[in-house]
């Protein structure tokens, strides 16, 4: 079977997104003390079906959270992505010159 990717829009998966979104990143974030902002801003997540279950959030196990080689998508994604990436490294820039004048 090859990859398949969905969009928000899919509602298939919305209890497995809200799952993730909800607690399971959280979690992650508190267990390994990640702040909002040190969170990559594109990433996709790898998940395994679990058979002869209902599909539910239950009946998935989280495989893999891939932070590079990452492509936008849906392509919708891209303008935020961009616009975000843009605000992250201009409070970068910004941070750097308050707490370094020259």
């Amino acid at each position: 079977m090859g990859r398949a990717m969905f969009g928000p829009e899919v509602t298939r998966f919305a209890a497995l997104r809200k799952a993730m979104e909800d607690r399971w990143i959280p979690e992650m974030q508190r267990l390994l003390s990640i702040v909002d902002h040190d969170l990559p801003l594109l990433w996709d997540a790898d998940f395994l079906f679990r058979p002869g279950e209902a599909i539910s959030d239950g009946s998935y196990a989280l495989c893999e959270i891939n932070a590079s080689s990452v492509a936008p998508f849906p392509p919708s994604a891209v303008q935020p992505v961009a616009a975000a990436a843009i605000g992250r490294a201009l409070a970068i820039r910004l941070t750097k010159e308050t707490s370094n004048p020259h």
